[in-house]
């Protein structure tokens, strides 16, 4: 299942390099190259993928064929790379094929030393590469120097990457609605204004008991008739919590806890009256 994603990955690639239009210098080429990713945080360390494809029906293979990357101080500095090559092809292996470094180590070669085979259209190798990024934010440079590639006005075709400090991106304000506040700087940082949150974005069960403050909620936030008997405690109601006039609450100077109970003289009286 690993060895089928990865071809699936490395078929992926071959087809956004064949399908890019980055390239720049590439007119009359018979193989395009690319990186992946093609985005860097500038001054960071990061891992590349070198791409090259032929998009020539008929291309051959000889021993000592090389593909040269050429990684410019603007892209960054390569520490390593991957002995083993990916090959997506019917007819070349990995074994196929050696890598090296040149003249430096942002020289990446791919040299073949198989006996001759078909390049076809669609085949691709890429190597596997660590790197430094520039501290400089800008575009970097990727060229390629090949038997199968032509310089133009004596310049290697390449291809732009970007390099970006995500740190300081050059934003200087973030624009928002009423529901925030602040503009996204160090002095005034983002966050949700009074009010910005309505009962519209909240979820169902996503305000429970832990995330009320105590006193929180008022006697406004409670709608008429949603506190029955079943959620008042006993002798939860005292009788400062009742108004006047509501419940009769004294008879006769009598005051609480009263019981009227008719005594046996006054049951005679009611029955014996006509």
């Amino acid at each position: 299942m690993r060895k089928r994603m990865t071809s699936y990955t490395i078929a992926l690639m071959c087809v956004l390099a064949l399908a890019s239009t980055a390239a720049r210098a590439q007119t009359g080429a018979h193989v395009t190259f690319g990186i992946n990713p093609t985005i860097f945080r500038a001054g960071q360390p990061a891992s590349a993928e070198l791409s090259v494809s032929s998009n020539y029906y008929s291309l051959t293979l000889y021993p000592g064929n090389t593909f040269s990357f050429f990684v410019d101080s603007s892209l960054g500095t390569v520490s390593l790379f991957t002995p083993l090559i990916s090959v997506d092809s019917t007819s070349l292996l990995a074994g196929d094929f050696s890598v090296s470094f040149g003249a430096n180590q942002n020289q990446i070669n791919l040299t073949y030393n198989g006996q001759a085979k078909p390049f076809a259209y669609g085949d691709c190798l890429s190597v596997k590469v660590s790197l430094m990024a520039s501290p400089q934010a800008g575009p970097g440079k990727l060229s390629l120097s090949s038997q199968f590639v032509s310089t133009v006005n004596g310049n290697l075709p390449f291809i732009d990457v970007s390099i970006v400090d995500f740190a300081n991106s050059g934003t200087s304000a973030v624009a928002h609605d009423q529901t925030l506040m602040g503009d996204g700087t160090g002095a005034m940082p983002l966050g949700i204004a009074p009010g910005g949150v309505t009962s519209t974005d909240l979820a169902i069960g996503a305000v429970t008991a832990p995330n009320i403050a105590p006193g929180a909620v008022g006697s406004l936030a409670i709608a008429p008739g949603a506190v029955g008997n079943f959620a008042i405690a006993n002798g939860a109601i005292t009788p400062s919590k009742i108004a006047n006039g509501t419940v009769v609450r004294s008879l006769n100077n009598l005051t609480d806890n009263v019981t009227c109970r008719p005594d046996q003289t006054s049951r005679s009286r009611r029955q014996a009256t006509p």
